[in-house]
């Protein structure tokens, strides 16, 4: 099973310019909403972002990745908690699939490791 999220950020149209605690960003004309830390125009720190789709990711941030530990709520019905790394779930998670399986222990690169 591959968990891959990787977020494109369209840097040059986020505003503020300033770094900012709590900022408000809407993106790719309010598709992408995200609520959260900027640190030199990027997503940096916690913060939350909406996909139109109804998708919701809730977490830390690096250079606009999902970087840390967070929570993916994917419209589909499955969730993964747990580490990421540059957008994919890397390290301790647990994957809960739509069909009710799941996964629990650790992630590379965006796979399950099964034991």
């Amino acid at each position: 099973m591959m968990v891959a999220i990787i977020i494109i950020c369209a840097i040059f149209s986020m505003q503020p310019l300033k770094d900012e605690k709590g900022a408000k960003v809407a993106l790719d004309q309010g598709k992408l909403n995200y609520t959260g830390d900027l640190v030199r125009r990027k997503f940096n720190g916690k913060g939350t972002l909406k996909f139109a789709d109804g998708s919701v990711y809730t977490g830390t941030f690096k250079d606009g990745y999902f970087n840390g530990q967070g929570d993916f709520q994917a419209k589909d019905g499955w969730h993964y908690v747990g580490g990421f790394k540059k957008g994919k779930a890397q390290g301790k998670g647990v994957l809960t699939l739509e069909t009710g399986a799941i996964y629990k222990g650790q992630f590379e690169d965006g796979v399950y490791q099964e034991k």
